[in-house]
């Protein structure tokens, strides 16, 4: 239950990455507040866009790097290993 609720959508990430990523919105998605908030303080500059554009590349392996950690926290949490 707790990890259905924490667990993050590939899909989603990637669509965030290539609509709102000049402002930061995949960066928010996946908890990474400061580099979201380093992307919104740069988006005038464009470059948050571009780099953006690459990343919706990698997001879904990141995307399943922070399930996986997330799922590791639920377990240790609960006492399973």
């Amino acid at each position: 239950m707790q990890y259905n609720n924490t667990r993050k959508d590939p899909t989603t990430a990637v669509l965030l990455a290539l609509f709102l990523g000049g402002i930061g919105g995949h960066k928010f998605y996946l908890g990474q507040t400061g580099l979201g908030v380093l992307y919104l303080l740069f988006c005038w500059t464009m470059i948050p866009g571009v780099i953006a554009l690459f990343e919706a590349f990698s997001l879904p392996l990141q995307v399943s790097k922070f399930n996986q950690k997330k799922m590791q926290e639920i377990a240790n949490m609960l006492g399973v290993y």
